[in-house]
């Protein structure tokens, strides 16, 4: 199986931005979802999966654009540390489900107090469970398809029937990433300080900030 520094050589500067959202997009959006209500949490096992899924399209559709004489599937099915892209679909489930009892385990009784060992739970699992899903899924998704050889027989090729418009998906797809990107900042940038400092209205209040605040209010 190909190593990920050598399929990040040889794919185009629009794949390379896809592989970025991948590994920067994902991330963020699982731990938006984690920290902006129990609903949204509770998909952790739904995204991650998804994660898998997108980083082994994006590799299989990178390396079918590298294919100048038309590729065709490889005959063995890719294999990651000894698992099927079915069992890794799975395990990254189950990493969803640990992360969310992990979450509710360590998350303060108190919902004023800061939860800052649920945070840090949270953060470590968003980004090295999709970081790791993501490099799975992209190194076998890359080796799912083999470039076929000058002069193979025609009947055992297959070619993209418009490349064209698979790059412009690549363009769509990464742009709806920045989209998302951004949208999990802003959430992030307001749950974030709540989860480190408490969720109590006056949390994020140092005490010369309160003490001038109730000034006011008098």
């Amino acid at each position: 199986m190909e190593p990920l520094s050598k399929i990040w050589s040889q794919m185009t500067g629009m794949q390379k931005l896809g592989t970025a959202r991948c590994f920067i997009v994902m991330p963020l959006l699982l731990l938006s979802f984690t920290l902006s209500s129990s609903f949204w949490m509770f998909l952790a096992p739904v995204i991650l999966p998804w994660c898998m899924y997108i980083a082994y399209n994006h590799g299989r559709n990178s390396h079918s654009l590298q294919a100048v004489n038309g590729f065709q599937q490889a005959a063995i099915k890719p294999v990651f540390l000894g698992m099927t892209t079915k069992l890794w679909y799975i395990a990254g489930a189950v990493a969803g489900v640990v992360m969310i009892v992990g979450i509710m385990v360590t998350y303060p009784d108190d919902s004023s107090a800061p939860a800052t060992t649920a945070l840090y739970f949270a953060v470590f699992c968003s980004f090295f469970c999709c970081s790791f899903l993501t490099r799975a899924g992209l190194r076998m998704g890359w080796s799912s398809v083999i470039e076929c050889d000058p002069g193979t027989d025609a009947a055992q090729v297959v070619r993209l029937v418009n490349p064209d418009a698979v790059k412009r998906q690549q363009l769509i797809y990464t742009l709806a990433g920045l989209v998302v990107l951004l949208g999990a900042l802003s959430s992030l940038s307001r749950t974030y300080p709540l989860w480190a400092n408490g969720s109590g209205s006056s949390s994020a209040l140092t005490s010369d900030e309160e003490g001038l605040r109730n000034a006011l209010g008098n």
